[in-house]
């Protein structure tokens, strides 16, 4: 926010600095008058900010959703409500709504991944809701590879009101946590 302030000052005064600040706007220069003031230069200025701050107020009205991945053959419904599922590897960030870029605390996670020896089992599968303020915390073993496949955990996201989505996190190989918020489309 204080580089906005930031640009504020500078469109206020206009000038060519504004034009730099504002390239892709491409604010024309104005004929001086006689006098020296430029020619509706503070119009143009002041149209500037506003759409500046239309442009802040969208960004902050929606977040782009969280890409959608295959289920993969190995989901299971009903796992157990459980936050650890092994130790090394934390998954940690905020379930968040694409309108209003809100967090949903009535999001719940189901995650699975192969274990360290890269095969499924009930081990890896939790259930988990996120707190008050849409945030989780997972904690898991780093999930092992299997043929054809990096590691990769799967994870299902969801809230009321809102299209579940599905997706897979591709960790780094020695990552010991990855942050991340899950944003879902509404119905």
């Amino acid at each position: 926010m204080l580089a906005r302030l930031t640009d504020v000052r500078i469109v206020l005064q206009g000038g060519d600095e504004a034009r730099r600040l504002l390239g892709e706007r491409k604010l024309p220069r104005e004929p001086r008058d006689g006098g020296g003031e430029v020619g509706g230069g503070r119009r143009r200025a002041l149209v500037a900010l506003l759409l500046a701050s239309l442009e802040v107020a969208a960004a902050q009205s929606a977040c782009a959703p969280t890409q959608a991945d295959m289920l993969g053959p190995f989901y299971e419904p009903g796992a157990p409500e459980r936050a650890v599922t092994g130790r090394g590897f934390v998954v940690s960030g905020v379930v968040r709504s694409a309108k209003g870029c809100g967090a949903l605390p009535a999001a719940r996670l189901e995650w699975w991944s192969a274990n360290p020896a890269g095969e499924y089992d009930r081990e890896h599968r939790p259930t988990q809701a996120a707190d008050g303020a849409g945030r989780f915390r997972y904690e898991t073993s780093f999930p092992g590879r299997y043929p054809g496949r990096p590691p990769h955990l799967h994870v299902r996201a969801s809230a009321p009101g809102h299209r579940a989505l599905v997706t897979q996190l591709y960790p780094e190989r020695g990552q010991t946590t990855l942050q991340l918020d899950l944003v879902l489309t509404t119905d």
